[in-house]
């Protein structure tokens, strides 16, 4: 199968550069149109994601095959590609992808007075089930979940939680955060957002609740080391979500670092 490649990008000038780069990875024919296309082939399209072309390649050629979600939300947002994932296996139950994905749940939510009305909206009987069975539990007995806003970048704002009290107390701290900034302070941090593209977990309402996956030797020595600082810190082993955050995130970090 031949590969054909369309670029138009929205700076002219990059065209030639990534020309340039795509030729010397890949062995490929280079287009300006997709009248310039062969009708009777078999094609492997690779579009830009605002390609305006792309939607008139599908009843142009039973045999084609393009990219329909490069650099789009559809891949690089939890809840965008939960919902990809969920409307593909609807339509193929056999799918492999029917069992790749951790449970997410996505909700919206103004203030954590409105938790309850918001769970139930979100009709999430795998996350309800685990908060209320998690009660009780040692920390490295509970099932963990992740809380992200939806519209961040990268892994901004993210905390854990396994029952609904933390839960609750997440989204009471994003609205202190909300009171702690000044008018001044939202006003710099808005002209920084708007240079940087990032957005933080204090301005955005709509979160992504998502089941934590780790190996179970990094479970037991995240937990472990949990256990340890809470009941160093208080004398009776309260729990404390922080600790538990912020060894993960030190974990992976240290990974990383590998």
């Amino acid at each position: 199968m031949e590969l054909f490649v369309l670029i138009e990008l929205g700076y002219h000038w990059l065209n030639d550069a990534l020309q340039d780069y795509i030729a010397s990875a890949y062995e490929c024919t280079f287009v300006k149109h997709t009248d310039e296309l062969p009708t009777e082939e078999h094609w492997l399209l690779i579009f830009s994601h605002t390609q305006p072309e792309k939607p008139m390649v599908i009843p142009t050629n039973s045999k084609a095959l393009f990219s329909m979600y490069p650099l789009t939300d559809a891949l690089t947002r939890k809840d965008c590609l939960s919902m990809v994932v969920k409307y593909w296996s609807a339509k193929r139950p056999g799918s492999v992808l029917s069992g790749c994905m951790p449970a997410t749940v996505s909700f919206e939510i103004d203030y954590a007075e409105y938790l309850d009305e918001a769970l139930a909206e979100s009709d999430s009987y795998d996350l309800c089930t685990s908060l209320s069975h998690n009660t009780g539990l040692m920390p490295k007995d509970r099932q963990w979940w992740i809380l992200k806003p939806a519209l961040t970048a990268r892994g901004d704002g993210i905390r854990l939680f396994s029952d609904e009290s933390q839960l609750r107390e997440s989204f009471e701290s994003v609205e202190n955060d909300d009171d702690e900034i000044s008018e001044d302070g939202k006003a710099r941090f808005s002209n920084h957002a708007l240079a940087s593209g990032a957005v933080p977990s204090s301005c955005l309402r709509h979160f992504i609740a998502q089941r934590a996956l780790f190996a179970q030797n990094q479970r037991d020595e995240i937990f472990g080391h949990y256990l340890m600082i809470s009941s160093d810190r208080t004398g009776h082993g309260k729990t404390e979500l922080t600790s538990v955050s912020n060894k993960l995130l030190e974990n992976v970090s240290w990974q990383q670092r590998r």
